[in-house]
């Protein structure tokens, strides 16, 4: 028997419906890679503004001991307290700080949002090597919408989270929408002035279109 011709799926084409939704989805990753930078460096930076201090105070820490034993020696009891005071102290605050650094992990989450702006760029090129083609070499549509939505739900799962104050900012300037569909880009269209009319009612070609 002969067998019975399979079916093939029908390719959709790249319409403009479809290729506003990719720009639209283009504009999102763009964005997110944005944040991710943006987080990673606030991260780095508030984990040198603990790390360098804990450094510093742990070897004050360490050269106060030194001094403390040479006052004990000296044989005055009120130095050796206000030694002793201020070697506690110093030291109190280096374990405070030392602790903090360790409970915000803030070089962890540091390394979580330059690894998700890494994988945020890579998404970037490759849609925007898709939109550089012609619409005719682009391929399945669907297909292609269903790889970067694979893609952007996995990268949304396993990237830390970008603070809801930067994310309105991004908004803003990426013109997203807080619930899709997004804008069209640019969001105001562009119009072409009607040209002056003089006398009566002829058109005014001597000066164009604002004088230029």
């Amino acid at each position: 028997m002969a067998e019975a011709p399979t079916r093939r799926a029908k390719t959709v084409t790249w319409d403009e419906p479809v290729e506003q939704l990719y720009r639209s989805w283009l504009r999102r990753v763009a964005a997110a890679e944005s944040g991710h930078r943006r987080m990673a460096g606030q991260m780095w930076h508030r984990y040198l503004a603990l790390g360098i201090p804990v450094v510093v105070l742990t070897t004050i820490v360490g050269t106060s001991v030194f001094a403390s034993l040479t006052t004990n020696e000296s044989g005055d009891p009120s130095t050796s307290v206000q030694v002793r005071v201020i070697v506690g102290t110093v030291s109190l605050l280096a374990a405070v700080l030392s602790s903090l650094q360790t409970f915000l992990r803030y070089s962890v989450r540091s390394e979580g949002h330059r690894v998700a702006a890494m994988r945020y760029e890579a998404l970037r090129r490759d849609m925007t090597k898709t939109l550089a083609l012609p619409p005719g070499s682009r391929g399945d549509a669907v297909r292609e919408l269903d790889s970067v939505r694979q893609r952007l739900d996995r990268y949304a799962k396993e990237s830390p989270t970008i603070g809801e104050h930067l994310w309105r900012q991004l908004e803003e300037r990426f013109h997203l929408s807080r619930v899709p569909p997004d804008p069209l880009w640019p969001p105001d269209t562009i119009t072409i002035p009607e040209p002056a009319t003089s006398g009566a009612g002829s058109p005014d070609t001597t000066g164009g279109q604002d004088g230029r």
